[in-house]
């Protein structure tokens, strides 16, 4: 989110709003309310809601033994996280991947 000009987090409306404005960007013959909607769907993915924000899990292949064998390595990730902000009575998203 940072690369889209916010600070280290940002509050879910503007992100939200953000997002519906490339969308709108991308299709503008579709109608607001569907890039708003597109705009929540890609917030919730990234947040992984379908697996009750669970956190995504990437393979990999790891030769770093001494013996130099194959081992498959499960590396769990997230892109997005939510939190309350109890001063600004409001949620925040802050992306996790560099």
């Amino acid at each position: 989110m940072s690369r889209q000009g916010f600070e280290e987090e940002a509050t879910r409306t503007d992100v939200v709003s953000a997002l519906t404005g490339l969308a709108a960007l991308a299709a503008p013959d579709r109608t607001a309310k569907e890039h708003a909607e597109v705009a929540r769907f890609v917030i919730d993915f990234l947040l992984n809601r379908q697996a009750h924000h669970a956190k995504f899990q990437y393979l990999t292949s790891d030769y770093s033994s001494a013996e130099r064998q194959h081992q498959r390595r499960e590396v769990p990730f997230s892109l997005l996280e939510e939190r309350d902000d109890a001063a600004r009575d409001e949620n925040v998203l802050r992306a996790t991947a560099p």
